[in-house]
């Protein structure tokens, strides 16, 4: 029980966060280059990329895992704006098999999405690869990673 802080964003999440934002520069520079030469058209189509990218980017470093809240009968991931939580029986952490991203952010503020592990489908909230684990709650599984262990804590 209680609230464990979230790993550091890893190396991955970090080169992925800064790419992303460099596009979003280029994209810009682009805009700015077209709109000088006359071509609007170009030029908006830059901006709206821009625009896009920013805006997702923006969503998911809202949903950044900053940490986890185990409960009673609950797992809360607290992110930098908002929460999600998943009820259930929380069990035993497992450490991470190889895993599958099949849906997800993949890096940009940390692995957010459903993942395939060990022929299992999880539920992704990862900031750290090397600290991610397993932790059932009820039915579903979740993939975290707590700085410190969970069960080091509660003891």
């Amino acid at each position: 029980m209680g609230t464990h802080p979230a790993a550091p964003l890893d190396g991955g999440a970090r080169v992925s966060t800064g790419l992303i934002w460099g596009v979003v520069a280029l994209l810009w520079v682009a805009s700015g280059s077209s709109a000088q030469a006359g071509r609007s058209g170009a030029a908006a189509a830059f901006a709206a990329a821009a625009a896009g990218i920013a805006l997702l980017a923006l969503v998911l470093r809202r949903a950044q895992p900053v940490s986890y809240r185990v409960e009673a009968g609950a797992v809360v991931i607290e992110g930098r704006r908002r929460s999600t939580r998943i009820d259930g029986e929380v069990g035993a952490t497992v450490p991470v098999g190889a895993s599958l991203r099949v849906i997800g952010s993949g890096g940009l503020y940390g692995y957010l999405g459903w993942f395939r592990a060990d022929g299992l489908r999880a539920r992704s909230f990862v900031t750290d690869r090397r600290r991610a684990v397993v932790v059932p709650v009820g039915a579903a599984l979740l993939v975290i990673s707590p700085l410190a262990s969970l069960e080091a804590r509660d003891a």
